[in-house]
């Protein structure tokens, strides 16, 4: 580095110093550390704030899962295996409109004089 240079790189580690840039700096350390304190806080309470909000939960048996309460539906409302692929089918194509577009299926909706 020239003489120059390392007058200008001085003159603006100064300028830092001058204006209170580590103060600052540290503030904005200390601003992060507290919110991932509170976001670590937060998740390492979690499951006991669930589990007490599944207690006041009206109906709730205890220790019973989520899961294990959820009513499923019959038989009868369930699709049957051709209906099942139909629709996974449509899925696939609306992700990906390259499959369809080689396919040669046109997935937009008609127009309409409503829209």
């Amino acid at each position: 580095m020239t003489p120059s240079g390392m007058e200008s790189a001085r003159m603006g580690l100064d300028n830092v110093l001058a204006s209170g840039g580590p103060s600052l700096a540290l503030a904005g350390m200390s601003v992060v550390f507290l919110a991932l304190l509170c976001i670590s806080l937060f998740i390492g309470l979690l499951p006991k704030l669930l589990a007490a909000w599944d207690a006041l939960r009206p109906g709730a048996e205890a220790g019973t899962p989520p899961a294990a309460r959820v009513e499923v539906a019959g038989e009868a409302l369930a699709p049957d295996e051709e209906a099942r692929a139909a629709l996974m089918a449509v899925a696939v194509l609306h992700h990906d409109p390259g499959l369809a577009a080689l396919l040669g299926l046109n997935l937009k909706p008609a127009r309409t004089p409503e829209n």
